[in-house]
């Protein structure tokens, strides 16, 4: 019995390292470069890493010294810059803005934004956010925020939360009534846009005037409207995007599916719309001589995610034509690599210097791939650097300067590198490598794995898996691991819990079931109506492929489950319908219960819409409905699990709500089934570096716990 003991302590105690060593792994989180002389460049980038001693992630700088000629690089120390809560450079690079959090000075004091104007190496402008008081927090988030140098480098736009009159109670009275307070307004519910953007209502674009040091809130005729990712005019007027929030906000981060307009807002505050209707608009970018805007778009509702045109329009005359059109199956590029549409959310600062070119990333089926764009003749050229039936690693674009373009590069077998090199419109891109790649895990493979299902009565049949492995050894468990969503993809790209895993003897699924991004659009709308059927299926025919390729590495008795969201949902799915042949369950935040989740979750319309409906914001589920999505979920199949299953769960998650987990712990435990409930104070993703310490480890010991397993010695 003691040597028992002794054993599971040792173990734990490589668990616990393991994830020490790999959580200190960094990625690469933006860049940007500058023109130090027509030979020499400057490149600047931030890298992420989780700090487990501070308990959460830091943000580190780096800059490089890059001689072009002759590919010389020369790296200057790395610096914190935690926290720096936004950056952006003038056109010129003259001056660059900083909005920093501020700690609190004080016990009563409270933290404070500060917007930072920076000349060289001194601080030009200092504008207290706070203590002016003209509207509530700068948002910085991907969804709505911005933060722009105009052309002529006088103003800057961003994105914050409008500001509302201060709520007092009825009783007791104020000694000193003030003007701008809502009095018994203390408890009236206050709509927010869903998961992650907590305390985020109602956005406006403030413009900070640097000549008459000065703030601005941009007040167009159009109120009822959510405003960000503005960007400036030739004439210095702006466009952005305006979300409908009527008749309800609905969730929107993950989801690129809401209803919104490209605006125009002129000097005096009018609006203009320059889009269609019952369209949602994604990351507007002007060309950098301001002749061309373009845009991303789609169809407002159906699918959370889904594949986006390319739009753009000559600002002269206003003309509106379609670049790069949805994709429903597949296409060829120019250089005749396969193209699956356009699956991404953000175009960044993707303009070359002839104006017509532009480099954007986009998901393509277990990859993430750059493509060169020309917006005129409409040419689309693929410049990752392999071939996409191989994808061998992911790549994507973090800067454009004239023709030079600044590239992460990363697979499951390697951390991020960083990247430089020029376009060519008749050679391929020799790239210079300014930060070199680590070894996620020695002596392991990735096999991108294309199957087709052996489910006839599907049109679409087509969909992959990535295995990651070792590339010797006997007796190694498996664990299957569907992403969420459902319409996302995992990548052959960086991955620190497939090296944590990687490390400790696993081999790892990646699988893109049908209704995953970057296959076409057929492949997404395939998934509605069939959650519960068709991706269940996928995921166990990509695990009996995987135990027949690598049938002398795997253990076919130890297949095991991991998975988050929809992905959790996949995996309760798997362990009910297939309760003998998955031997230990780990699900993040998991949907149990389509129909209960529908009037709960942040985007309720998820819920019709993966069940094959349509969905309105005045719908009620009648009995007909209810029956068709419980039989989709997998509570319906909670009477044959037999999988011990451990279940992690976010208390303020707002896309699954923590009853959804909780419920079928209770529904398990009342079956006399092996469970186990971990719940944090976090949001869906538990994004939290502590959480994440928690969840990573707990999981493996729980999957310990369940097979025999020995891990590698290192």
């Amino acid at each position: 019995m003691a040597k028992a003991t002794n054993c599971l302590i040792k173990m734990e105690s490589v668990v616990v390292n393991t994830f020490k060593e790999v959580i200190k792994n960094v990625g690469v989180t933006e860049g940007k470069i500058a023109l130090a002389s027509p030979r020499n460049v400057i490149v600047t980038s931030t890298w992420s890493q989780r700090n487990v001693d501070r308990r959460s992630t830091m943000q580190n700088k780096f800059v490089q010294l890059v001689e072009l000629d002759c590919q010389e690089v020369t790296s200057l120390h790395a610096s914190e810059n935690s926290t720096e809560l936004m950056t952006s450079y003038s056109p010129s690079f003259k001056f660059k803005s900083v909005l920093r959090d501020v700690p609190p000075s004080g016990t009563k004091a409270t933290k404070k934004q500060h917007l930072e104007i920076w000349q060289n190496h001194a601080m030009k402008h200092l504008f207290d956010l706070t203590s002016l008081d003209l509207h509530g927090d700068v948002y910085t988030d991907a969804e709505f925020g911005c933060m722009e140098w105009s052309p002529c480098e006088e103003k800057l736009l961003y994105t914050a939360e409008k500001k509302k009159p201060k709520a007092e109670p009825f009783l007791p009275s104020p000694s000193k009534p003030s003007e701008d307070a809502s009095y018994g307004t203390e408890y009236v519910m206050v709509e927010e846009w869903g998961e992650t953007l907590v305390g985020k209502s109602s956005p406006v674009l403030v413009v900070c005037n640097m000549l008459k040091k000065e703030l601005s809130v941009v007040s167009p005729d159009s109120s009822e409207l959510s405003l960000g990712q503005g960007v400036w005019a030739p004439d210095g007027s702006i466009v952005c995007v305006g979300w409908e929030t009527l008749p309800r906000r609905l969730g929107k981060v993950y989801c690129t599916n809401r209803s919104s307009w490209l605006l125009h807002i002129s000097s005096d505050g009018k609006a203009t719309n320059l889009s269609k209707d019952n369209v949602s608009i994604l990351s507007p970018k002007f060309s950098n001589d301001g002749s061309k805007l373009i845009w991303l778009e789609r169809e407002a509702g159906g699918a959370h995610h889904a594949a986006t045109r390319l739009m753009k329009m000559d600002w002269t005359t206003k003309e509106v034509s379609v670049v790069v059109d949805i994709v429903d199956k597949c296409s060829t590029t120019l250089n005749g690599e396969k193209f699956f549409g356009i699956f991404s959310t953000n175009l960044g600062n993707c303009w070359t210097n002839d104006n017509k070119t532009v480099i954007i990333n986009s998901v393509q089926r277990a990859s993430v791939r750059m493509y060169a764009i020309d917006v005129e003749t409409k040419d689309v050229v693929d410049i990752t650097g392999c071939s996409a039936n191989e994808e061998s690693f992911s790549s994507g674009v973090l800067d454009v300067r004239q023709d030079m373009i600044l590239a992460w590069r990363s697979s499951l077998l390697c951390t991020p590198s960083l990247l430089i090199g020029r376009l060519s419109k008749t050679t391929p891109i020799e790239w210079t490598t300014l930060i070199e790649s680590q070894v996620t895990v020695e002596d392991f493979l990735v096999d991108v794995m294309r199957l087709e299902s052996n489910v006839l009565t599907q049109k679409e049949k087509d969909f992959s898996a990535i295995y990651f492995g070792p590339k010797s050894g006997t007796n190694v468990p498996l664990i299957v691991f569907p992403h969420g969503g459902p319409h996302s993809a995992s990548t052959n790209s960086y991955s620190m819990l497939a090296a944590y895993f990687g490390k400790l003897g696993f081999a790892v699924l990646f699988i893109n079931y049908r209704g995953s991004i970057g296959a076409g659009e057929d492949s997404v709308k395939a998934l509605l109506g069939n959650v519960g059927t068709i991706d269940v299926s996928d995921c166990h025919q990509s695990t009996l492929k995987a135990l027949e390729k690598h049938s002398s590495i795997l253990a076919k008795d130890k297949c095991i489950l991991f998975g988050g969201s929809h992905g959790g949902f996949l995996v309760l799915h798997l362990s009910g319908q297939y309760p003998s042949f998955y031997k230990a369950v780990s699900s993040r935040n998991p949907v149990t219960d389509i129909a209960a989740i529908f009037p709960i979750s942040d985007i309720p319309d998820w819920a019709m819409v993966e069940s094959g409906l349509e969905y309105s914001p005045t719908a009620e589920l009648d009995g007909k409905t209810f029956d068709m999505m419980k039989k989709m979920s997998p509570i319906s199949h909670i009477n044959n699990v037999t999988a011990p299953t451990l279940l992690l769960i976010g208390k303020s998650d707002l896309r699954v709500p923590p009853t959804q987990g909780i419920n079928y712990y209770h529904a398990l435990k009342a079956r006399g089934k092996k469970t186990k409930v971990l719940v944090y104070e976090d949001n869906h993703g538990l994004p939290k570096t502590p959480h994440e310490v928690d969840f990573a480890i707990n999981t493996v010991l729980w999957y310990l716990d369940c097979i025999d397993h020995s891990i590698p010695s290192r």
